[in-house]
Order: C-alpha cells, then sequence, then structure tokens
C-alpha cells in the first residue's frame, strides 16, 4: 500500500511537496509546477498500474474540492481503476492562488492481478461481441416478421375476410355476457 500525502502551495512558481508512505518508510520529493493563465484543474495520475485507491481527500485550505476520475467502478469511498493509466481531475477554479493538500491511499495491484484485468477484459470483449451478433440477428429476424405481418395485413384475402371478422367479434362478445 502506497499512502500519497502532499501539498501544493501557490506562489510566483509552485512547489508540490510529495511524502509518500510506503510500509514505515516515509520519501517527500518536490515537483516544480510553473503557474498558467486560466488553470482551471489540475491532473493526478496516482500509479502507472492498475490500482485501487482509498480515502481521496483534496482540499484547497479548508474546502473540498470536487473531483472526477476515470475509475472504472466507485464503491465506499474506494475507486477501482482497470487502467494502467489512472486519473484524478481535480476542479480548482476559484481556488488559483490557494495551497492544496492530496490525501490517498494507492494500492498499485501486482502484474499478476493486471494479466487477470487484461484477459477478463479480452473475455468481455468476445462476449461484447457475441450479444452484438445476437442483436443483429433478432432484429432483422424482427423486420422480416414486421414484412411478412405487413403482407397479410396488405393482402385482398385479409381485406375480403374483415366483415367475417367483425361478425366473429360481435358474436364472441354477445356470448360472452
Amino acid at each position: 500500500m502506497l499512502l500519497l500525502n502532499a501539498c501544493f502551495i501557490s506562489t510566483a512558481f509552485s512547489t508540490f511537496l510529495n511524502r509518500v508512505r510506503c510500509n514505515s518508510q516515509v520519501l517527500w520529493f518536490p515537483i516544480t509546477i510553473f503557474p498558467k493563465e486560466n488553470l482551471r484543474s489540475l491532473r493526478i495520475d496516482p500509479s502507472a498500474r492498475h490500482c485501487i485507491v482509498k480515502d481521496i481527500s483534496i482540499k484547497s485550505e479548508n474546502t473540498d474540492l470536487s473531483f472526477t476520475t476515470n475509475a472504472y467502478m466507485q464503491k465506499n469511498n474506494a475507486y477501482f481503476f482497470n487502467t494502467t493509466d489512472p486519473q484524478i481531475y481535480v476542479d480548482i477554479s476559484g481556488h488559483e492562488k490557494s495551497n492544496f493538500f492530496f490525501n490517498m491511499k494507492v494500492f498499485a495491484l501486482d502484474k499478476t492481478c493486471s494479466a487477470t484485468i487484461e484477459n477478463l477484459r479480452a473475455v468481455a470483449a468476445d462476449f461484447r461481441c457475441q450479444l452484438e451478433q445476437k442483436i443483429q440477428q433478432t432484429d432483422i429476424a424482427i423486420q422480416k416478421k414486421q414484412q411478412e405481418l405487413a403482407s397479410l395485413y396488405a393482402s385482398r384475402s385479409w381485406r375480403l375476410t374483415k366483415p367475417l371478422r367483425t361478425l366473429g367479434g360481435f358474436a364472441r362478445a354477445l356470448f360472452r355476457r
């Protein structure tokens, strides 16, 4: 498990102080960010592998900031990324000159899990293709039956037997009472 705890301090050019704790070891490293005009969002890439990110907290001073992700699924404050490029987008509109604080727990999945995810993705793609083919075949069968029904309703025999069908309907209604 990797615990990401970072602080972004706004200045003329900003240093992104990053503290990563892996087990009991804490590592700090700076990342310099030069501000641009009209900066409205930040992107955080928590891992270079499939991962699970839990307990994401992103703040500007004392304000929680909204964020979106490209996570496959989110449940109970855990985000499941089935991509090797997991991304978290933070909306910093109105907070451009603030200090930012990021906290999250990152669980990178090992290569076996990543291979399993890729295999499952391939199986899902095959299944999706089979379903699309079945849907296409069903649509064609429905269209064929609709054409047969339309030709039946347009036939001379259907038009000629309409009075008999109408009388039969009246007779059934009388005998039901």
